[in-house]
């Protein structure tokens, strides 16, 4: 099934900010430092086991890359979905 440019979403759009313009995947890399800090803080702050935080944070981060690079991979403008 082929979809005309018009009716598909750019993955790649940013989001606008005040000055700076991050993209979907600027978004998903920072997700992964962001998880191993909120573990170390559970580990400080909640006596959460480091094993337990540092596994989560990390299942978070690969989570995140498997969605930026097999679930909705970048494509360049114009390029169809599918099969030729």
């Amino acid at each position: 099934m082929s979809e005309s440019p018009d009716s598909s979403f750019d993955r790649t759009e940013t989001v606008t900010g005040s000055r700076h313009r991050l993209s979907r995947y600027d978004l998903l890399l920072a997700v992964v430092p962001v998880a191993f800090v909120l573990g170390l803080l559970a580990v400080g702050l909640a006596g959460v086991p480091f094993r337990v935080a540092m596994g989560s944070a990390a299942a978070v981060g690969a989570l995140a890359l498997v969605d930026g690079l097999f679930l909705n991979p970048p494509r360049r403008p114009g390029a169809r979905d599918g099969p030729a």
